[in-house]
């Protein structure tokens, strides 16, 4: 029997290296869960290592904060490297392939199974098998260097022949991963038009075993603070109907303050001042549980304003926080939008709105309107297990088990 990382034996058990691209610069998140769930899933037949960037990590705080036991695996983080795109830093004609088919590389030596969690071009895989969970593609290659631009005469004809070398470099690296998978059905249309590969769908982990009331009126907020969630803008439009459509309501805002957010915390802040709106900066997850618990609406505006087609990164990717706000009986009320639309039922178990106002319209249909609360409420609960955890287990050892001969 041959010997594995750290000198385990190889045999029943699989070596695996789980690689969390995600730099955690914003802190834990979305992300950190399903790679967490991912090692978890694999930790009872296999040697699971979590290879991650995020400092200071360690196995107890990723399972604490994902909520799920990770006894056994083993987390290491290594540093960034200097560069993220496709091409590495010195990559020359001459050098090209080597560099290419060497980067990042190390990751995935010594183990027999390499699996990338990642927003960027998936690392060249030494693993005898991989598998790509895409949290979405950020690296356009239809729009990057040197597959962009035609150029003219002689570039033309330099032009051609750079992107050939690149393509061939290109399929090589994805031969190493032969199940890709993206967090939605959003998300795996973008990587096959951005990365030309294929791309099925493995919806990420969420907790759907959540308190639910008894509820009050109360209109639940939740993400980190940022333009990206338009807190602002839903604070304003609640302010503009507190004293007719929704009187008697209050709107509670829970989320994150990451670095670099403390100005737009202020803005949403000063737009809340003197109203019936409480803010839960940096809540704890025992607060979060509380608030969507005695909330009846769940509003989230993740990408107003953003033109879908040039940048469909700043839309809902997925929309966990919907999940979970629907696990809890929360009526969800969103944009119609990127991963939402797979998500919410429109009229079944919420609603998805093209704009604020109509957004808006349907929180204060939803204020008077008990029945319907009620009924959608429901809805919501039953309609959130389809994302649980359990299902996302059961898809990873079902999309595994042709790569590790049937042991996940």
């Amino acid at each position: 029997m041959a010997a594995g990382r750290g000198g385990r034996p190889r045999g029943l058990a699989v070596d695996v290296t789980v690689y969390h691209e995600p730099g955690g610069t914003a802190g834990l998140g979305g992300a950190e869960v399903a790679t967490a769930v991912l090692a978890h899933a694999l930790r009872d037949r296999h040697a699971v290592e979590v290879v991650c960037h995020i400092p200071d990590l360690t196995a107890a705080r990723l399972g604490e904060f994902a909520r799920v036991d990770l006894g056994g695996v083993a987390v290491r983080t290594v540093p960034h490297p200097p560069h993220r795109g496709w091409v590495p830093p010195g990559a020359g004609v001459w050098n090209l392939g080597r560099a290419l088919r060497g980067w990042k590389a190390d990751l995935s030596r010594g183990c027999d199974l390499f699996v990338t969690c990642t927003h960027g071009v998936p690392p060249i895989n030494a693993a005898p098998a991989g598998m790509a969970y895409v949290h979405f593609p950020l690296y356009d290659r239809t729009r990057e260097w040197p597959w962009a631009g035609a150029g003219r005469g002689v570039g033309r004809v330099k032009g051609w022949l750079r992107r050939a070398a690149h393509d061939r470099y290109w399929r090589e690296r994805w031969e190493g991963y032969q199940v890709v998978v993206g967090n939605s059905a959003f998300v795996a249309e973008h990587t096959r038009a951005r990365w030309g590969v294929p791309c099925g769908v493995l919806y990420p982990p969420v907790e759907v075993d959540r308190p639910h009331g008894p509820k009050g009126k109360v209109i639940a907020v939740l993400g980190r603070f940022t333009p990206m969630k338009a807190q602002a803008e839903i604070v304003r439009a609640f302010r503009g109907r507190e004293r007719t459509d929704l009187q008697g309501w209050e709107l509670v805002c829970a989320g994150t303050v990451g670095a670099g957010d403390d100005g737009y915390f202020r803005e949403v802040r000063e737009a809340a001042a003197g109203g019936a709106v409480t803010l839960l900066p940096d809540a704890p997850a025992e607060a979060v549980r509380d608030l969507l618990a005695r909330a009846a609406v769940f509003w989230h505006a993740a990408g107003l304003g953003v033109d879908p087609a040039a940048e469909p990164h700043r839309l809902e990717h997925f929309g966990i926080a919907t999940v979970e706000a629907m696990a809890a009986g929360c009526v969800p009320v969103t944009l119609d939008r990127g991963g939402q639309r797979e998500i919410v039922r429109h009229g079944a178990d919420g609603f998805l709105c093209g704009g604020l106002d109509e957004m808006a319209d349907r929180v204060a249909e939803l204020a008077r309107d008990d029945g319907l609360r009620g009924a959608l409420g429901a809805a919501a609960r039953a309609s959130a297990r389809r994302f649980g955890r359990d299902r996302f287990v059961e898809r990873v050892r079902a999309e595994l088990a042709p790569l590790t001969g049937g042991g996940t």
